[in-house]
C-alpha cells in the first residue's frame, strides 16, 4: 500500500505540474481566490472586487499580454498595496515566474514580507503551502526571499545596490518609486537596475506604483506621463454624462463637511457619496493619450469607498493653510504632484519690510530655540521665538568672536544660552533647544562643548541633503569616539520649510516670519542668497538640490535652518506648541546649571531683547 500511495503521490504532483492553469485575469483570480489578513485590512475576509471597481482594470492590465509596462499613479486610500499583492498571488498560483518586489528602504521590504506577503499566503487557499515555512529544516527560503513552485519572490530595497543585481527576473514590482534614492549607492538608478534583470524574458512586466511628490522630480508623474494616462469616468445618477471626479467639483458650503457634494460637469447636479459609491460600479478606465505598451492609471481619493467626500473636505480645511500640510493633501488625497515654490528666489527687500518695533519678546512667543554656525574665528547665532500656530519671530543674529579652537568663544556662547528672556507680558523664556553644526572645521570642539550639555538640549548636528525628515526618527542618532550623540539633519527638507514659510505674506497665517527691527540688511541678504535648482540625470532621474553663488556668504541661512531643526527636536519629543501656550503664563523656573559652568545662573537680558555682552561680539552680520 505504501508503494501505491507512492505512485499516487507522484501522478498528483505531476498532474498539478503540467496542467496549464485556467484562463483567468488578475481580477477575476483575486475575486475567486484573494483573502483579505486582519493585519493589514480593515475588511478582512474574502476579497470583492466589486468594493471598489476601479481595481479591476487595474489588475488586468498587468495579464494583458500587449501591455509591458503598467503604472499606478495614486492617492492614498485608493488599495494599491492590496494590489500588489493580488498581482503577488496571482503569479505564485497561476503564472508563476521570478518575482522582484522593490521597496524604499530594506527595512520597508522587510516589513512588507512580514506585514502583507505572510498573512496573505496563511489566509489565502491558493496559496497556503506554496511557500515553505522559513522556520522549516532546508526550507531556502527566508525573511526577503521566498521560493514557491516555478517561481521565487526577492523583496529587497531600492537603497542596497547589491540586491539589486544577480538573477533575472521576470516581473518587477516597484512600490513608492518617488521615495526611492537617485542612485543605489554607486550603481546608478534603482528602478533602472531592476529593469534590466527583466531583458532576458520576453512576457516580462514592470509595475511601478506611488504616490506622486513634487512636480519636476516625481518619478511616477513622469512614467504616468509616458503611459497612456488613463481616467476612470463615472456616470452622472442625473444624467448619465461620464466624468472624472475632480476636486474642482466638490462643493460644500460654509466650512462644513457634512454638506460636501460633487457637481456633474455637465448638467451641475450635486450628488453625495451613496449615488458616487452606485456610480463606481458603472464607471470605466479611459485612455487620454497614445501609447503603446504602457498601461498608465491615475486616481484620487475621491473614488475611495473608505473615505467620504465630507472626510476628504475636513482633511482640506485642516491642511490648507501651511505649504507642508497643503503638500500632503494634494499628493495623499489628490494624487496630485504638489508645485513646489521653494526654490523659487524671495527678493530680501520684501523679508526687510517684514521687520518690527520690539521692547521685548513679543507676548505671542511660547518658546526660544537657536541655530548656531561654525565659522574659523567666531560662532554665529540666529535666536528665534516661535508661536503656538508656528510663526516665527527672529529675535535677533549675534556674532561670537574667537577662535572655536579655543575655550572663551565657547565660554560666551554658554553664557548666553544660559541667559532667562523676557517678553513684553514679563514671563521669563529660556533657550529650549539649540543645534550646533558638527560638520566644519571645529567637529571635535563642538562635540566636547555639547557632550556635558545633553541635558539642556544642546546638539551637535550634520546636515543630510535629500529627501530625508528634518530631525532623525527616534533611535537613528549616531554617537562618535567621544560617546556624544550627533544628530543628522534632513537641511534640504528644512531649507524648503523656511523658505515656504518666506513666501506666506499674511501676518495672520501659521508658520509667517516677522523680524526684529535690530537686524540689518546683511542679515536678509543672506538669508535669501540660496535657492532650488532642478538637475536630471541621463537616466531621466531629476534631483533638486540647494545652492548659493560663489563667494557669497549665508551663515544667516544656515542658522535660521538650525534653529528650525532645534524646535523640530522638541515637537519630536513630544511638545505640543498649543499646549505650551496655555501654560506658559507663569516664568519657567530655573534650568539647573551644567556641570561644566557655575552653579549661579546669569540674570535675565536686559534689555529684554538679548544683546551679546563681550566686547567683541556683534549683533550685526558682518
Amino acid at each position: 500500500m505504501a508503494y501505491l500511495d507512492v505512485i499516487q503521490k507522484v501522478q498528483n504532483n505531476a498532474s498539478r505540474v503540467w496542467t496549464p492553469p485556467p484562463n483567468l485575469t488578475v481580477s477575476q483570480w483575486a475575486d475567486e481566490h484573494l483573502y483579505l489578513s486582519p493585519e493589514d485590512s480593515a475588511e478582512p475576509g474574502k476579497f470583492k472586487v466589486d468594493r471598489a471597481p476601479y481595481q479591476r482594470g487595474m489588475l488586468d492590465a498587468v495579464s494583458d499580454p500587449g501591455i509591458k509596462d503598467v503604472v499606478y499613479c495614486t492617492s492614498s486610500q485608493i488599495g494599491k498595496t492590496l494590489l500588489l499583492r493580488a498581482i503577488i498571488g496571482y503569479h505564485i498560483h497561476q503564472d508563476p515566474g521570478p518575482i522582484l518586489l522593490m521597496q524604499p528602504t530594506v527595512g520597508m521590504a522587510e516589513s512588507f514580507s512580514k506585514d502583507r506577503l505572510s498573512p496573505m499566503v496563511r489566509d489565502t487557499p491558493a496559496l497556503r503551502g506554496r511557500i515553505a515555512d522559513p522556520k522549516s529544516r532546508n526550507s531556502g527560503n527566508t525573511v526577503l526571499h521566498k521560493g514557491f513552485p516555478g517561481g521565487h519572490i526577492t523583496m529587497v530595497g531600492a537603497n542596497a545596490p547589491t540586491e539589486l543585481a544577480g538573477r533575472p527576473i521576470r516581473i518587477v514590482l516597484a512600490d513608492e518609486v518617488d521615495r526611492y534614492p537617485a542612485s543605489a549607492g554607486t550603481e546608478g538608478d534603482p528602478l533602472y537596475l531592476a529593469r534590466q534583470r527583466t531583458a532576458t524574458f520576453w512576457n516580462s512586466k514592470i509595475i511601478m506604483a506611488s504616490t506622486p511628490t513634487i512636480e519636476g522630480a516625481s518619478r511616477i508623474w513622469t512614467e504616468y506621463e509616458k503611459s497612456d494616462q488613463r481616467h476612470y469616468f463615472i456616470p452622472c445618477p442625473e444624467c448619465d454624462h461620464m466624468h472624472v471626479l475632480k476636486w474642482s467639483n466638490v462643493i460644500y458650503q460654509d466650512n462644513s463637511p457634512t454638506t460636501a457634494r460633487i457637481a456633474c460637469t455637465e448638467c451641475g447636479a450635486l450628488y453625495g457619496d451613496a449615488e458616487k459609491l452606485k456610480a463606481l460600479q458603472y464607471g470605466e478606465w479611459v485612455a487620454t493619450s497614445e501609447s503603446r505598451g504602457v498601461a498608465g492609471f491615475h486616481i484620487n481619493a475621491l473614488y475611495s469607498p473608505w473615505q467620504t467626500i465630507g472626510d476628504i473636505v475636513e482633511e482640506w480645511l485642516r491642511k490648507k493653510d501651511t505649504p507642508e500640510t497643503l503638500k500632503t493633501f494634494i499628493n495623499l488625497q489628490l494624487g496630485e504632484c504638489y508645485q513646489d515654490r521653494s526654490g523659487e528666489t524671495v527678493k530680501a527687500e520684501i523679508l526687510m519690510n517684514r521687520r518690527e518695533a520690539w521692547d521685548a519678546i513679543p507676548d505671542d512667543v511660547v518658546l526660544l530655540t537657536a541655530g548656531t554656525d561654525c565659522q574659523d574665528d567666531r560662532l554665529e547665532l540666529t535666536l528665534i521665538g516661535w508661536t503656538a500656530t508656528e510663526q516665527a519671530r527672529v529675535i535677533g543674529h549675534y556674532q561670537f568672536y574667537g577662535s572655536p579652537g579655543e575655550p572663551a568663544v565657547w565660554r560666551e556662547l554658554d553664557e548666553f544660552l544660559q541667559q532667562r528672556h523676557i517678553t513684553h507680558d514679563g514671563r521669563h523664556l529660556r533657550i529650549r533647544a539649540c543645534c550646533i553644526d558638527s560638520g566644519g572645521h571645529h567637529t571635535q570642539q563642538v562635540y566636547e562643548f555639547c557632550a556635558t550639555r545633553y541635558h539642556r538640549k544642546i546638539y551637535p548636528i550634520k546636515g543630510r541633503a535629500g529627501a530625508h525628515p528634518i530631525w532623525p526618527p527616534r533611535g537613528l542618532s549616531t554617537k562618535n569616539s567621544r560617546n556624544v550623540q550627533m544628530f543628522i539633519v534632513g537641511v534640504d527638507t528644512a531649507k524648503d520649510s523656511v523658505r515656504a514659510a518666506m513666501s506666506i505674506s499674511k501676518p495672520d497665517s501659521p508658520r509667517y516670519i516677522a523680524f526684529s527691527q535690530d537686524l540689518p540688511d546683511e542679515y536678509f541678504r543672506q538669508l535669501t542668497v540660496e535657492r532650488r535648482v532642478s538637475h536630471t540625470d541621463t537616466s531621466g532621474r531629476t534631483t533638486r538640490k540647494w545652492v548659493k553663488p560663489p563667494g557669497a556668504r549665508n551663515e544667516a541661512w544656515d542658522c535660521f535652518v538650525y534653529a528650525m531643526a532645534a524646535l523640530s527636536s522638541l515637537k519630536a519629543g513630544g511638545t505640543n506648541l498649543k499646549l505650551v501656550a496655555r501654560s506658559s503664563r507663569l516664568p519657567e523656573l530655573p534650568e539647573p546649571a551644567s556641570p561644566a559652568m557655575p552653579a549661579q545662573a546669569p540674570a535675565p537680558v536686559k534689555p529684554t531683547i538679548p544683546r551679546p555682552k563681550r566686547r567683541r561680539t556683534s549683533s550685526a552680520v558682518l
